[in-house]
């Protein structure tokens, strides 16, 4: 998914005429209740429900949670691990030469 591609299942952007199937509306479902939520709550998923039926916990220093929002909603740590771990070597072998990095 690209940024900003939740919009099209929170308002309608259709030029046609077409019923949402079963699982795009509980997406959709689940979309709505979850910007509601954090907007009436500060928290995305305030409890569990049947509509939302898992915990997201924010993410810190330690835990980067992110929701997986597909047929089932999933909460997973730390997204593309190796990635992030090369860059995270990378600032901290080059720490000196970039000018506005800080340290942990």
């Amino acid at each position: 998914a690209a940024h900003s591609d939740e919009i099209g299942y929170l308002f309608d952007l259709s030029y046609e005429d077409e019923t949402p199937s079963a699982a795009d509306q509980l997406v959709i479902d689940q979309m709505t209740t979850l910007w509601t939520n954090f907007a009436k709550f500060g928290d995305p998923t305030p409890e569990t429900t049947e509509l939302l039926p898992v915990k997201w916990s924010p993410i810190s220093e330690n835990s980067y949670t992110y929701l997986s929002i597909d047929r089932e909603l999933t909460v997973a740590t730390r997204p593309y691990h190796e990635r992030m771990a090369f860059w995270e070597l990378f600032f901290d072998v080059n720490a000196e030469k970039l000018k506005g990095y800080q340290q942990k």
